[in-house]
């Protein structure tokens, strides 16, 4: 029997419903869809101010204790032609792996990358992160590993076509200015999770949802902790509130 598109990898419908959506609404506060003077591709632009007020990620206001937002950014975009492109490398890629993984595991690889990527910049990148790339470059970072270490033909037949998609959205963010430090914590994460899971060594869907979730959790506290005895250490009230003020006046 068919089955549709949608009941195969809603996760990845959801996703894309939820970026379209955050992005509409986004326009709509903004009062605006582009910048006079700003090049055709700019169109959908959202103005950084409003991006940080919605959940950007920002290191200084996650060292002031808001963590959310090395989850937030990910369903913020600043332009229509950088969501749409996200959109259609989710599209292809993303329902590879939810075909691979299921669904609920998954979602879990999806938060875990954009966890890993989120954390990653409030350590040691600067400026407001937006996007979904962290989660899209941790999908084929999960999708690298299963084509590296599964011993499915098809599998093995992915993976130059994995490791080019890589290296091109790696030349891209070099040569645009990409958050590279973002993007290496959504591989890296991507990879782990995919290694944990295993589908190729009999990791049945049966029964298997609790040990998948205590990993994520395990994944996601530990990364939590580490944030947050970093920002304790190394933030800076007088700078954080300096940098607050100058948020708020722009």
């Amino acid at each position: 029997r068919h089955v549709s598109t949608f009941r195969r990898t809603p996760i990845v419908w959801l996703v894309i419903a939820a970026w379209i959506g955050v992005h509409a609404a986004a326009l709509v506060l903004a009062g605006r869809t582009s910048v006079e003077g700003a090049p055709w591709y700019a169109w959908g632009m959202v103005p950084e101010d409003l991006l940080r007020r919605l959940g950007a990620d920002v290191p200084a206001l996650v060292r002031l204790g808001e963590e959310r937002r090395v989850l937030t950014y990910a369903f913020l975009h600043g332009m229509a032609l950088n969501l749409l492109l996200g959109i259609w490398i989710l599209w292809g890629s993303g329902r590879q792996l939810e075909t691979v993984l299921g669904s609920a595991r998954f979602w879990i690889v999806f938060v875990l990358s954009v966890a890993g990527g989120g954390i990653a910049h409030a350590v040691w990148g600067a400026g407001a992160l937006v996007g979904g790339w962290p989660a899209i470059v941790g999908i084929l970072g999960a999708l690298l590993a299963w084509a590296f270490l599964s011993p499915d033909p098809a599998a093995r037949a992915s993976r130059g076509s994995t490791v080019l998609f890589l290296l091109i959205l790696g030349a891209l963010a070099f040569a645009f200015g990409g958050q590279l430090w973002a993007e290496l914590g959504g591989l890296v994460a991507g990879a782990v999770g995919m290694a944990l899971f295993k589908p190729w060594a009999g990791f049945a869907p049966a029964g298997s949802g609790a040990k998948a979730m205590a990993l994520a959790l395990m994944v996601l506290v530990v990364g939590a902790g580490g944030l947050q005895a970093f920002a304790t250490r190394t933030v800076d009230t007088n700078d954080a509130a300096t940098f607050l003020r100058d948020l708020a006046a722009a």
